[in-house]
């Protein structure tokens, strides 16, 4: 069903068309068969159902009779499938439900913060029209990481860089190396499928943040971006700038369940007791014959959608949580998917949240800027589900080992991590993507639409940091890069600049060259890159590492009874 809602609001003009009853009906007629197609070709095939079809009956009761053994049975004197079913999981009250659903939506569309509709509980919220599109520009990618043992931060006290006269440029090199951070020794268990544990905390990076005043009615960057030079790049600052204002409001409704500790999602479909066609109990007790030849009789809508029984959580605002001038900090990347004639296909990514406890993420926000000449993309997202066997499972009554219910109402296996696949958005250009860094998420593949030509997907990635925790920014960071570092000591009137050069600048250029490449910090761009190198080998190990937790942090386990 969500799934069907967020299609549908992907479409152009949905708030008007919605209202539709022609359109309306189009589109519910086109979801039922598309589900039903897909359910068919599920039931069918046998690497994803181990049961077997209904015409194997007939081929299971000949063969128990040229075997010469008692058939207690009596399978002919039990109808099989007597509930009538359209072989669909996506049934015409479902879609129903839906529509009104949407048509209680769609007349505050234009007044939702920046546009902006929920497409999965979670909250996972899109927007098309949040950022405007000559808002779009190119960036470059971040390097220069916090690196514990060798990155310099400002001492407590001290006054904090700004973006003023490249304040933070000209204070490269000023204070104390922070040390090697001691990480907690409580780990991760990664589950009883997995042999390992993993850490959440990273012993030597951690993602820089730049400081946000959020005060106002637009953002305004305090400290310098990580890797983006603060004088050099002041127009890409301000495009930044639209684009944190823009994902505040969404940012909002992403937090606002989390935030609202008595807020529960409401269940479109209850599920009380699983039911079987035929009924198990009206049949002799054969084990082997109900777990091949019954079918699961999926839940369906018992009541249409009431407005009445909506339910929203309690209003949440960054802004109000800022309180005193203290700044939002937001981490800040790009990432870019280049495709080539040589290289014409993106095979997906994999499933991950962002960063670790280090950085203290709670939400991001992807702003598409840039897709040229590749097939539609989208990003999938997956949760542990909120199911435990005491306060749900228990209650329901199935034969003993028939567990096929399980993945067929919940998309869960038995004995297997109890995690659910949500669905997944498309990440068209322009749109703006909220969601909290609970739900793992993962790119899916995509390719060149003109084999013969490149192409290419670029997004700006905001990392929110927990607004009730401090991390270390840049504005207690000056920066690190030695050729900015560099520039400011070679410009002129460099004793104005506050760099204290006396004699340097009487020595030849090669020795000057000499002294400087001798210097430990900053940080040059061989070394960034060597650093970033372990930084993606800690995240990647680490990606693999929770993955696995993830999938074992909870399993089902159904009881033989």
């Amino acid at each position: 069903m969500l799934r069907f809602m967020n299609a549908i609001t992907d479409k152009e003009n949905w708030h008007v068309k919605i209202l539709d009853e022609a359109i309306a009906e189009k589109w519910k007629t086109e979801a039922i068969e598309a589900a039903r197609a897909e359910f068919i070709r599920a039931r069918d095939d046998p690497s994803v159902s181990h049961r077997g079809k209904q015409d194997d009956a007939s081929n299971a009761e000949s063969t128990n009779e040229a075997e010469g053994t008692n058939n207690n049975n009596q399978l002919d004197d039990y109808p099989f499938y007597t509930v009538p079913r359209d072989e669909s999981s996506f049934t015409t009250a479902m879609a129903d439900y839906c529509i009104d659903e949407l048509r209680h939506t769609a007349p505050n569309f234009h007044t939702s913060p920046n546009g902006s509709i929920i497409v999965y509980n979670g909250n996972v919220v899109k927007s098309d029209s949040a950022v405007p599109p000559e808002i779009r520009r190119r960036c470059k990618r971040p390097l220069f990481p916090l690196v514990y043992g060798k990155t310099k931060v400002l001492p407590v006290g001290a006054k904090v860089t700004s973006l003023e006269a490249g304040d933070a440029v000209k204070r490269c090199g000023q204070g104390d190396v922070l040390p090697t951070l001691s990480a907690p020794s409580e780990k991760c268990d990664t589950g009883y499928f997995s042999s390992g544990t993993t850490n959440p905390y990273s012993s030597k990076f951690q993602w820089l943040p730049c400081d946000v005043d959020i005060s106002s009615d637009r953002a305004k960057i305090l400290s310098y971006i990580n890797n983006l030079h603060p004088d050099k790049h002041k127009d890409l600052y301000h495009v930044i700038e639209d684009v944190i204002t823009a994902s505040i409001p969404l940012w909002n409704i992403t937090l606002a369940p989390l935030a609202d500790a008595n807020f529960t999602h409401r269940k479109r479909i209850p599920h009380l007791t699983v039911e079987f066609d035929p009924n198990p109990r009206e049949i002799p007790d054969d084990e082997e014959w109900i777990e091949k030849y019954t079918r699961t009789i999926l839940p369906d809508i018992e009541e249409p959608f009431n407005e009445g029984h909506v339910q929203t959580p309690a209003p949440f605002s960054l802004k109000e949580r800022m309180q005193h001038e203290r700044p939002l900090q937001v981490i800040v990347k790009l990432a870019n998917i280049e495709l080539t004639p040589d290289k014409p296909h993106y095979p997906g990514g994999t499933w991950h949240v962002e960063g670790q406890l280090n950085e203290h993420i709670v939400a991001t926000a992807l702003y598409y800027y840039s897709s040229s000449n590749i097939t539609p993309s989208s990003l999938a997202f997956r949760q542990v589900s909120e199911l435990d066997e005491a306060a749900v499972l228990s209650h329901l009554e199935y034969p003993q080992g028939v567990v096929h219910w399980l993945k067929e109402v919940y998309g869960c296996e038995d004995r297997e991590g109890a995690v659910q696949y949500v669905g997944a958005v498309e990440t068209r250009e322009g749109r703006l993507l909220t969601f909290p860094n609970i739900l793992q998420h993962q790119v899916q593949p995509f390719s060149l639409n003109d084999k013969t030509k490149p192409g290419h997907r670029k997004i700006l990635a905001l990392f929110l940091v927990d607004p009730h925790i401090r991390v270390i920014s840049t504005a207690h960071v000056p920066a690190q890069r030695m050729d900015w570092w560099r520039e400011e000591f070679e410009t002129p009137p460099m004793n104005l600049k506050g760099i204290n050069t006396v004699g340097l600048e009487k020595l030849p250029l090669e020795l000057q060259d000499h002294v400087l490449d001798g210097v430990d910090f900053p940080i040059s761009l061989a070394e960034a890159k060597q650093l970033r190198g372990e930084l993606m080998e800690e995240r990647k190990n680490f990606v693999l590492d929770h993955g696995r937790a993830f999938e074992g942090s909870i399993c089902f386990s159904l009881c033989e009874h």
